[in-house]
């Protein structure tokens, strides 16, 4: 039952992850219209109704599951399972910069850009902080799962106001905000590896635009891709074993590009003067130089939390099967940049070879 389950379950991830690189050869106007919805009635509407819900709860006077005491608020630094979160927190702003592929799109970028990223953060903290608050009152930390908790909290609260016919209209919800926020995913990197083939980074025949303009070949690529990997849920024990292993993967990875990126903006600001109308951290140097060093040690520490198994919440067996397996995964998803970066540089000794004839 539970083999015929993973099967149920990638199966539908496969078939919402195609039909939606479908949507992305549509156009990027298309996709954005279709995240936006997708953002505004799947994550934004239930995450400001759970917190409704809450204040609710709490204005009533139910007994909340959480302990609130000055002393519990207070994180415990020596508890390594404190930092285990600091991989989900860190997850929930992986992304933010593909936003940038599209700032030639955008009207004023100088002045909308800044503020849009601005605006996204002060939302997903606000949301992330008082939706998790919600979710904690309702539910004991040993019931907390990380695939369904959020459902859970929902059908504790409607449970208890009397409202469960609302269920299945919240489920829908959280499904279509769990659709939009894959559209983002889908279409940004297609677009930024497309600079990169053309940079000659990636082979060149992945260099091709639709007639919407978008990178149809690294589009395809990149869903059959995804249906190899999906194949990873046949792994584990459980899916919420398979779910967190996966984050945790993608965080890494992300966060590794994190650190290249800040150490490429260190050494850029000194060898380059910027432009007039370069978008500007406040401060001047110090407070742009502040800002990279602050986001290596951010990031140097999500690299190493990234290894400690949470062993309350997932079944992964002993720590270390957890490490070897992670490990391996690690070196799985590097394996591709290596022959790539192994490719470039034979593609130009013989394009230099090949001049000097």
């Amino acid at each position: 039952e539970l083999a015929a389950n993973k099967f149920y379950i990638i199966g539908v991830i496969l078939i919402v992850f195609w039909s939606l690189t479908w949507l992305g050869l549509s156009g990027i106007k298309a996709s954005a219209n279709f995240a936006g919805f997708c953002a505004l009635f799947g994550m934004i509407l239930p995450m400001v109704f759970i917190i409704f819900l809450a204040l609710i709860w709490i204005l009533k006077g139910n007994p909340i599951a959480i302990d609130l005491s000055f002393k519990n608020l207070i994180p415990h630094w020596q508890d390594t399972q404190s930092w285990v979160s600091l991989t989900a927190i860190m997850t929930a702003f992986l992304g933010m910069e593909l936003a940038a592929v599209h700032v030639r799109n955008i009207d004023n970028p100088q002045r909308n850009y800044p503020k849009a990223m601005f605006y996204s953060s002060i939302l997903i903290l606000s949301t992330m902080i008082f939706g998790s608050l919600a979710i904690a009152f309702v539910l004991p930390q040993k019931e907390i799962s990380l695939v369904d908790g959020v459902m859970k909290a929902f059908e504790s609260f409607l449970s208890a106001y009397h409202l469960r016919w609302m269920a299945p209209v919240i489920a829908i919800l959280l499904l279509i905000g769990s659709v939009g926020s894959m559209v983002n995913w889908i279409i940004s990197p297609a677009k930024g590896l497309l600079l990169a083939a053309d940079n000659g980074f990636l082979p060149h025949w992945l260099y091709k635009r639709n007639e919407h303009g978008v990178a149809s070949r690294i589009l395809i690529l990149q869903a059959i891709l995804v249906t190899f990997l999906c194949t990873g849920f046949l792994l584990l024990p459980s899916i919420n074993a398979i779910y967190w292993l996966f984050t945790d993967l993608s965080t890494e990875l992300y966060i590794m590009m994190y650190v290249m990126m800040f150490i490429a903006a260190w050494h850029l600001k000194g060898k380059y003067s910027s432009p007039i109308n370069a978008f500007r951290i406040p401060g001047g140097k110090a407070g742009y130089y502040a800002t990279c060093t602050l986001g290596l040690i951010g990031c140097l520490l999500t690299l190493i939390v990234g290894f400690i198994p949470p062993e309350e919440a997932v079944d992964f067996g002993a720590a270390g099967q957890f490490r070897i397996i992670f490990s391996l995964g690690i070196i799985l998803m590097l394996l591709p940049a290596v022959l790539l970066y192994f490719w470039k540089v034979k593609h130009e000794h013989g394009k230099h070879s090949h001049e000097i004839k």
